[in-house]
């Protein structure tokens, strides 16, 4: 079986190469989790109300304790996908910025869904290049808008408060960077922790809409090379571009459906960045057995492959590869988890189990590609 577990992790990789290592920023994670965690230490309570969740701390979404409920935080950034946006309006004449502003709420929402707290404020971030890009291209403005105020409808929540800042000479001119943050809130008999991860848990893959909106500096990189660029076309079906800007679906709604059936996940995973190495993201130590993952492989995901000269190792790691979320629940339970992800219109099944691990380490088994990955290449939490 191939090891996807050096200490350099994706160090070298084709995602490295196209400008993005997440091993460079991994580093830094860690360093302000533990400083965050001083802050907590030495302010303690400044309010006397709130009561910091430590073991959220390194978790998609921070929580705090308040008079029997838990508030939860999140703040998330979208990334370089608005650049695909931003080529394929000049190539098509179609503006995609309804769906860039469900990428970035999806984006947002989703991380905190994991311990399964729901949304109730949605703020929004911009940062532009210049300070007359909305009155430039007024479509995206009106597009924007119009996205984020749907999104937020399709999480349950409200849009507050937002910033838009002008960033001279940090944003490149006529662009601008996406991000945002949400407050919500959950019963604390609710919560998911990592605690609850028991050996012989099944693990229920809920299908992406496609690359939603991580490792797209690559897939702009491989457009680049390309004769027809984004205009070519996948497999006989639609445009590169065009697949690329897929909408990322939100799990919200899934998540509802999984309270009303009174499922009891046990942890539950946001796959994006570090791709199925995510299913890793807790830290007790367990094997991940991958073992039927790959169902639903999006076109656009071979051609990436394809096109880039890419390892089966730096996909796995690096994409969803079809997998937009998954939760960890008892056998018992992964059926009522299916049949919520139907009613919701969303494909899940069954892509994997919890065991014992090995010397104590943790490791994903992608037993159909014979990729293992072990812990030391994916360390983001303290």
């Amino acid at each position: 079986m191939k090891k996807g577990n050096s200490n350099e992790g994706n160090t070298g990789s084709a995602y490295a190469k196209a400008g993005v290592n997440y091993d460079d920023v991994d580093p830094y994670k860690l360093m302000a989790q533990e400083c965050a965690k001083q802050t907590s230490e030495v302010v303690g309570n400044p309010l006397m109300l709130f009561v910091e969740d430590g073991t959220s701390r390194g978790e998609s979404a921070f929580l705090m304790g308040y008079k029997g409920r838990y508030f939860a935080t999140v703040i998330e950034g979208l990334g370089s996908k608005n650049l695909v946006a931003d080529k394929m309006e000049e190539l098509t004449g179609k503006c995609f910025y309804g769906p860039i502003a469900q990428d970035t709420i999806a984006m947002i929402v989703n991380d905190m869904i994991t311990v399964n707290a729901l949304p109730v404020v949605i703020t929004q971030h911009i940062d532009m290049g210049n300070d007359d890009f909305f009155k430039k291209f007024p479509k995206k403005a009106k597009k924007l808008a119009l996205g984020w105020r749907d999104a937020c409808i399709d999480s349950g929540a409200v849009w507050g408060p937002g910033e838009t800042a002008v960033l001279k000479g940090i944003i490149i001119p006529d662009t601008i960077s996406l991000s945002g943050s949400a407050f919500g809130f959950l019963d604390p008999k609710n919560k998911i922790e990592e605690s609850k991860i028991c050996a012989g848990d099944v693990i229920v893959c809920v299908e992406s809409s496609g690359i939603h909106a991580n490792g797209l500096s690559l897939a702009r990189k491989i457009a680049e090379g390309l004769p027809k660029g984004y205009l070519t076309n996948v497999y006989g079906g639609k445009f590169f571009g065009e697949l690329l800007l897929k909408p990322t679906h939100i799990y919200v709604p899934f998540m509802k459906e999984c309270m009303k059936r009174n499922v009891d996940p046990h942890y539950a995973v946001n796959v994006t960045g570090h791709g199925l190495r995510k299913f890793m993201r807790p830290n007790i130590p367990f094997q991940y057995v991958l073992d039927n993952v790959l169902q639903n492989v999006h076109p656009e995901f071979k051609f990436i492959q394809e096109h880039g000269n890419v390892s089966d190792e730096d996909m796995l790691g690096t994409f969803n590869m079809g997998v937009g979320f998954a939760l960890y629940v008892s056998p018992n339970d992964a059926g009522e988890v299916i049949a919520a992800a139907k009613q919701c219109g969303l494909n899940a099944w069954i892509g994997g189990h919890v065991r014992e691990a090995r010397d104590n380490k943790k490791e994903v088994i992608v037993m159909e590609r014979s990729v293992t990955f072990s812990e030391e290449s994916m360390t983001i939490r303290a």
